[in-house]
């Protein structure tokens, strides 16, 4: 993104994402970059909305702070889909796919553990 504050371009909004993936896939490819469990339960949205609603009636009852939220939930199952093509066409940009940003944060993670 320093090219693009260097650059000549003003007053403009750019989508700064390299690829649309599901959390599922996201979460996949997080698990085989950590070596971690293959096989994940996937949680079903009623699941989710039901915990929110028990999460505030605890939160009510000992005064500590929510961990999930009834918006969370439906963000978590709305498929978004972006378009990068505006800053790869005005700024000749590249973008690294996700799992090789993953791979990496995940190496400099274990490197530093």
């Amino acid at each position: 993104m320093v090219t693009l504050t260097n650059s000549e371009v003003v007053n403009e909004q750019f989508i700064v994402v390299s690829e649309n993936i599901t959390y599922k896939k996201l979460l996949r490819i997080i698990t085989d970059s950590i070596d971690g469990k293959k096989h994940l339960k996937e949680i079903q949205r009623w699941q989710l909305l039901v915990y929110s609603e028990l999460d505030k009636i605890w939160s009510v009852l000992t005064g500590r702070k929510r961990s999930l939220f009834k918006a969370n939930v439906n963000s978590t199952f709305k498929q978004l889909h972006y378009d990068n093509s505006k800053l790869k066409s005005t700024l000749n940009f590249q973008y690294l796919p996700i799992a090789d940003s993953v791979s990496e944060i995940v190496k400099n993670y274990k490197q530093d553990a």
